[in-house]
């Protein structure tokens, strides 16, 4: 096993509810959206394809718990960033996708 896959077991082992990212694609977007720029809330019910907002909510919750993700309020609208910590876990998750791919 590599440097990166020992890490990427490591943060799993430490926060075990971040498997619904190599397990459901669709929050494994949710981060990656929130990766590329810090998005609105509305954006994000928008770009999700969830039956209920409940999910992305839970989402959500386990990226802040996590500390991966940042949440701001601004004129009553929810912003939601990246973290350095959040970061590293997709393009590590990412390093890892192209290496089995290859």
């Amino acid at each position: 096993m590599d440097i990166e896959t020992e890490k990427l077991f490591g943060i799993l082992q430490r926060n075990p509810k971040l498997y619904i990212f190599l397990e459901n694609k669709q929050a494994l977007n949710i981060l990656e959206e929130i990766y590329k720029t810090s998005q609105n809330i509305y954006d994000l019910k928008r770009k999700a394809s969830f039956k209920n907002n409940t999910t992305l909510y839970n989402i959500l919750n386990i990226l802040l718990e996590t500390n991966f993700i940042k949440k701001t309020t601004i004129n009553n609208i929810e912003i939601y960033a990246i973290d350095e910590q959040g970061k590293q876990f997709i393009e590590l998750l990412k390093n890892i996708e192209k290496k089995v791919k290859i």
